[in-house]
């Protein structure tokens, strides 16, 4: 279910303690507690990937405190509660041909938000980058992440079943509101 915040105001003498300023306080403590967020990863192998097209995650989110994840609709994560959030993509591709180059992309609402270039530093073969970005997002947008490679071909984005530090990832955690 989504969040809704509604202002708490300034409590002056005699004033009287409201629910509905109860009800704000408590939502704002809990989500600090345990803050709206969300991991997807790649358990396997996603093949012959297609530049700029988003990444299916797997069916099952490694976290979800807020109902962001739907297996109907593996490549979004929804945005539940508004607010700032703290976005990471962190992709490991590979080709059957030199890579030269690998763009990661975060997008909002389906628009390009964030990327970052990187040139491959391993093999030619093997790429792995990670993009992070703070960004406002409302109750209902949604976040995407992309990758465009230069050179090589026969693009795969690399998944590992019992290796997290192998997986291409996505997450986003809440880090407070807006306002």
């Amino acid at each position: 279910m989504a969040k809704t915040y509604t202002a708490a105001g300034s409590a002056t003498a005699g004033d009287v303690y409201t629910a509905s300023a109860h009800n704000v306080i408590v939502t704002d403590v809990n989500n600090l507690i345990v803050p709206p967020a969300v991991r997807v990863v790649r358990t396997t192998d996603l093949t012959s990937y297609t530049n700029l097209a988003a990444i299916s995650w797997s069916t099952t989110a490694a976290y979800d405190t807020d109902g962001m994840f739907s297996s109907g609709s593996p490549t979004i994560l929804t945005v539940q509660t508004a607010g700032l959030y703290l976005v990471s993509f962190r992709v490991f591709a590979s080709g059957s041909a030199t890579i030269t180059r690998i763009l990661a992309r975060i997008a909002k609402n389906g628009t390009g938000l964030e990327w970052m270039e990187c040139p491959v530093v391993s093999s030619g073969t093997e790429s792995s980058t990670v993009l992070t970005t703070v960004r406002s997002f409302a109750q209902g947008d949604t976040i995407s992440a992309t990758v465009q490679f230069v050179g090589g071909s026969a693009y795969v984005i690399n998944g590992a079943s019992g290796d997290v530090d192998d997986q291409s990832a996505l997450t986003a955690t809440w880090i407070g509101r807006t306002s």
